[in-house]
């Protein structure tokens, strides 16, 4: 009699549509999150809010070059004080670290060098472990190259290992070092987070 009408009432609730509420997030994560990265995610998708704030945050930038001479870091300071945009630079990166945000959305912006020219800023917007390979995109147009992790290595020669993660809107400390804790606990010591 008790199964029967414990059988009832699940069926009830899943017939009715009614879902059993969330669990507060105060709550560890289930046993099967094992707090590591998927092997593979990305692309983030062209209408991506973090890519899509980096694009007119790059267009800003190239209008103020054309216009006057700042440096890259002069530029974003100064656009980050006038502008609804919340670049976050984060040092002491890795491939890890960048795999990170990615998996959040985010899409960090790193400074590379080119093969056969100039430095590139570009954004990091999907990997693959089963191949080693990520996916980078210039931030203005969205032309997809994709190149192997021993390649992104040699091209990302910053000796801080800096990126940019920018933000439409202000994304507050914890939630950035609350997922950088999930999967990399280990890292945040060595991390310098500048908001």
């Amino acid at each position: 009699m008790k199964i029967w009408f414990s059988v009832s009432i699940i069926l009830i609730i899943l017939i009715s549509g009614c879902a059993v509420p969330p669990p507060p997030s105060d709550i560890p994560p289930p046993a099967e999150d094992s707090g590591k990265l998927p092997s593979t995610y990305g692309p983030l998708a062209r209408n991506n809010k973090s890519i899509q704030a980096i694009k007119e945050l790059f267009q800003k930038v190239e209008a103020l070059r054309k216009a006057e001479r700042f440096t890259e870091l002069g530029l974003i300071q100064s656009i980050k004080k006038s502008s609804r945009f919340s670049p976050v630079v984060i040092s002491g990166c890795d491939l890890e670290v960048l795999k990170v945000f990615v998996n959040a959305n985010w899409a960090p912006v790193i400074v590379t060098k080119s093969p056969v020219g100039p430095r590139h800023v570009r954004v990091l917007i999907g990997y693959d472990d089963s191949t080693e390979r990520v996916t980078l995109i210039e931030p203005i147009d969205y032309a997809p190259a994709i190149i192997s992790y021993d390649d992104f290595s040699k091209q990302w020669d910053d000796t801080q290992k800096t990126c940019l993660l920018v933000f439409s809107e202000n994304p507050g400390k914890d939630r950035i070092h609350n997922t950088l804790r999930r999967y990399l606990p280990e890292k945040m010591k060595s991390l310098n987070i500048v908001y």
